[in-house]
């Protein structure tokens, strides 16, 4: 059991460390609705990173020795970080599926932790795929692009106000 937690907790490691280096991307490409989208999304991570290991502790008397590593890929544009994003939360994605299989098969319950944080990340793929199908239309238009950055960018303003961040 405590493999399982430690394979969570350094996925969710990973996937922390991405959202923020996506976050640093964005900001830098000036797509700050992007930025504060990744951001909002790191800091969720973080938080049930911490109640895992938390979980962990209290279960185990174990704690999760955390490598944030950094992110898999380097983008050269907007649309290959996209493109590479999208193939990026599917791997994960089906990553935890499979981690909550085994905890299944151990426990004989789903672990409802993982299953928020699939959910989570089911939620940033969809959009990710709806951005680059929007975006693959206009033609990677940086006006369109810009447009659906300020739209986000103040929806996640409220996102992050709600959320006390």
């Amino acid at each position: 059991m405590q493999e399982l937690y430690n394979s969570i907790c350094k996925l969710l490691c990973q996937l922390i460390r991405s959202y923020n280096d996506a976050m640093i991307l964005c900001q830098s490409w000036g797509f700050n609705g992007f930025k504060r989208k990744y951001r909002y999304f790191s800091r969720h991570l973080f938080n049930w990173k911490l109640c895992l290991e938390n979980e962990l502790f209290d279960k185990y008397r174990v704690t999760v020795s955390g490598n944030y590593g950094s992110m898999p890929y380097e983008p050269r544009s907007f649309k290959d970080h996209f493109t590479q994003w999208d193939k990026f939360l599917k791997e994960n994605i089906d990553s935890l599926i499979g981690i909550n299989k085994q905890f299944f098969d151990l426990t004989g319950f789903e672990n409802y932790t993982i299953k928020d944080i699939v959910k989570c990340l089911l939620k940033d793929y969809e959009k990710t795929g709806r951005y680059i199908k929007r975006f693959n239309e206009a033609g990677w238009n940086p006006i369109d692009m810009h447009n659906v950055d300020d739209c986000l960018h103040e929806k996640m303003k409220k996102k992050e106000k709600k959320a006390g961040y």
